[in-house]
């Protein structure tokens, strides 16, 4: 009879082989099995008694299950699309077992989405898993052109989804995000990693102009007409209005926002309400003799005008002078000669910054 005593550990979990002696004629372990090997997956002792001719061997097995040490990692990697991702497990496994079937330490991977990997190594009781999430570098938001409106800087962003992309854009500048005021086609380059990305895009210059004075005087009693001058757009007043023009009969601050589907502007208003009936006075006579005093005819003014027009005429309705300035006055005068004295009849065409427009007319003596 010989006696063996062996120590053996196994990886929690595993199954492993148990062996009693080559070539015998019988054997019988403590499991009651009689097969030359038994599989044993948990702690204990197990014997075996192999005979062979008269020879009698009893082995003894002392079983000890060793936990796993188990790693889990969690890791993001980029790919760039249309070019394949080599991922690499940690060294020094038995077995690698990758979720797109690779079985080596390295797979390629192709595609965005999850992988993973399981490793195990047997004499030390490791095993790995790691779970990847691959996504394609790409433009957090595409490159569309775009336009400049009304002078107003527009805002470029090329940021892709790799954090340490390197941008260079042909106007110069190193960030993902920049400010353009100037139309033209701008060319972004984006080097990520081992990825190197190109895209361009059109900036174009557009003008709304809204034709509104910031301020408006109108005479009491009459109706002021804003118009914005613009037509084939969206129209959005204070008042409620959504047409190209109000009529206004109250002083106040009115705004209109008009978009044409690409602009949009903004404008405000101030309305104010005057006694017109004192806006202008006229002179019944002037004394043209170049005495600095009462040398000129015109009307005295009082309130701001928007439109002018002053016509001085004979009884016989001849044109002797006009003019559209409110600062030049007629000086008696027709092509350098001094008119007799008399009576001449004057016409006043005036707007005081009101849409309606008024015609007075009276008459001055020139005196000598």
């Amino acid at each position: 009879v010989a006696m063996n005593t062996q120590y053996l550990g196994i990886c929690s979990g595993q199954i492993r082989q148990v062996y009693g002696k080559d070539e015998a004629d019988h054997y019988l372990w403590s499991t009651g099995s009689t097969d030359r090997f038994i599989e044993v997956g948990s702690a204990g002792p197990y014997w075996v008694r192999s005979t062979k001719d008269c020879l009698v061997y009893i082995d003894t097995f002392i079983v000890d299950t060793i936990a796993y040490t188990i790693l889990v990692v969690n890791a993001d990697s980029f790919i760039c699309p249309g070019e394949p991702l080599m991922l690499s497990g940690p060294p020094g496994y038995t077995r690698y077992l990758w979720s797109n079937g690779g079985t080596q330490q390295e797979t390629n991977v192709f595609n965005e989405g999850k992988i993973v990997l399981r490793a195990e190594e047997d004499s030390s009781c490791k095993w790995f898993t790691g779970e990847y999430s691959i996504a394609y570098i790409r433009f957090v938001k595409p490159l569309h052109d775009t336009f400049i409106c009304n002078d107003e800087p527009v805002s470029l962003d090329a940021a892709v989804t790799f954090p340490q992309a390197v941008y260079a854009w042909s106007s110069g500048a190193r960030t993902s995000h920049i400010l353009v005021s100037t139309p033209g086609r701008y060319i972004i380059t984006v080097n990520a990693g081992n990825c190197r990305m190109s895209d361009s895009l059109s900036v174009t210059g557009k003008s709304l102009k809204l034709d509104i004075d910031e301020s408006r005087t109108v005479c009491k009693g009459e109706i002021l007409i804003l118009n914005v001058g613009l037509d084939n757009a969206d129209y959005k007043w204070s008042t409620g209005d959504t047409k190209a023009s109000i009529e206004i009969s109250s002083p106040g601050l009115y705004s209109v926002v008009v978009s044409d589907g690409m602009c949009s502007v903004k404008k405000e208003v101030t309305v104010s309400f005057e006694d017109c009936e004192h806006c202008v006075l006229f002179p019944n006579a002037f004394t043209p003799n170049n005495d600095g005093r009462n040398d000129y005819f015109k009307p005295i003014l009082s309130c701001p005008i928007r439109v002018y027009e002053l016509i001085v005429a004979n009884r016989w309705g001849n044109v002797l002078f006009s003019s559209t300035d409110p600062n030049t006055g007629w000086n008696g005068m027709v092509n350098g000669r001094l008119l007799d004295p008399g009576v001449y009849y004057y016409f006043l065409k005036a707007a005081f910054d009101s849409q309606n427009t008024r015609v007075l007319k009276g008459d001055v003596t020139l005196i000598r």
